[in-house]
Formats: C-alpha cells, sequence, structure tokens
C-alpha cells in the first residue's frame, strides 16, 4: 500500500470539487477520462506533474493519450478504473462522475462499486456528500453532525453505534434497502460491515 493519492476525473468535475484538489501532492497520480481533462482544464487549474488520458475521446477537444473505440463493450470509466486497480493507493478520488444522465451515474456507481471489491483502497471519495469505504473488521469512525445513510450493492451485515440516534447491532441490510436510511450523527459515530458501503453525509 502507497501513500501516494490517485485521481480519477471525469467530465462533470465542478468547483465543488476543488478543496479535494487542492489535496494533491507532487507524487500524486491523475488519470483524466475522457472529457475530465476539459473540464479540470476549464476551473483554470494546471495540469500535474503525473498524469494520463483515456478515454474514445467524444467529450473531449483533446487526443487521448489512452485511446478508446468508440465501439466498445463499457464505458470509458470501466477501462479507466482497470488501469489504476493496481496502483495501490489507500484512498482514492474519483470526481466528476455524479450528475447528468441518470443512466450514466448509476452505471458509474456500480462500476465504482465492482472496483473497490478488488482494488486496495479503504476509502474511494466520489464528492463532499458520498464516499465509498472496504468492510473492515474493525470499526471505522466517521465524524459528522446532521443526517447520514449508509448504502451498498450487495447484501452487508451492518454494525452502527456510537453518537447516531438509530443504533444497529448485526443487522443484515439488502442492496440499496432503506434500513439505513436518514439516520443522524450527533458527532462520531462507528461503522462495521462486511462489505464495501457507500455513506452519504447531508
Amino acid at each position: 500500500m502507497t501513500s501516494e493519492l490517485t485521481f480519477v476525473i471525469g467530465p462533470l468535475l465542478s468547483a465543488s470539487d476543488i478543496g479535494f484538489l487542492n489535496r494533491a501532492e507532487p507524487d500524486s497520480f491523475f488519470l483524466f477520462v475522457d472529457g475530465g481533462i476539459d473540464a479540470y482544464l476549464n476551473l483554470g487549474l494546471s495540469l500535474p506533474e503525473k498524469y494520463e488520458t483515456l478515454g474514445d475521446g467524444d467529450s473531449s477537444q483533446f487526443q487521448m493519450q489512452i485511446q478508446l473505440s468508440t465501439e466498445k463493450e463499457a464505458c470509458d470509466l470501466f477501462f479507466g478504473l482497470r488501469r489504476i486497480l493496481f496502483r495501490g493507493s489507500e484512498e482514492i478520488y474519483i470526481l466528476g462522475f455524479l450528475g447528468g444522465r441518470l443512466d450514466h451515474e448509476l452505471t458509474s456507481l456500480g462500476e465504482i462499486y465492482y472496483f473497490s471489491q478488488q482494488a486496495k483502497a479503504k476509502t474511494i471519495i466520489l464528492s463532499e456528500k458520498l464516499s465509498l469505504h472496504r468492510p473492515s473488521s474493525n470499526p471505522i469512525q466517521f465524524d459528522h453532525q446532521g443526517t447520514f445513510s449508509l448504502m451498498s450493492l450487495v447484501s452487508t451485515n451492518f454494525t452502527i453505534f456510537g453518537e447516531a440516534k438509530y443504533k444497529i447491532e448485526s443487522v443484515q441490510v439488502q442492496p440499496l434497502s432503506s434500513l439505513a436510511l436518514s439516520n443522524e450523527a450527533f458527532g462520531s459515530f462507528f461503522v462495521v460491515a462486511d462489505q464495501c458501503f457507500f455513506l452519504y453525509r447531508v
């Protein structure tokens, strides 16, 4: 596992993501997926030292370093995630893939979730509200004031304790179930899960 941060940048990158981009260090690696490089430059940012571009070019004015065919069996993000699978970063930022067409957003979340099952990253940041976490036998601590929800794309056993209004112990929650929806946190709360899960903070 390496402390190097990895960033995957999509075409829906926005000014709200700049706070995360500012966490990049000189050795951070950026993968721009198709129009991700256009969106990044449109924010007035300078290109990082270490980066690649990948895609079929249908949403970018730039020539891709890794050129994909427009006639392919999966989206650009699918191939991009496989490109970084073995980088070994503990924390990955996948930004600019939320919003837009609902079918694109849902399948992007699916691709990111299945990637998280294979990658070594403990945390994947998708926005200031949404993150994805690997399972752990030890409680994972979160600090938050306000509403939060837990979700997974597979049946997951959840335990929630600490400063949370609704505590649960070893409850099996089905994919995209509302059983862990709209909880309330008042500080530090802890989650134990046996599968990768999304945390949404309001």
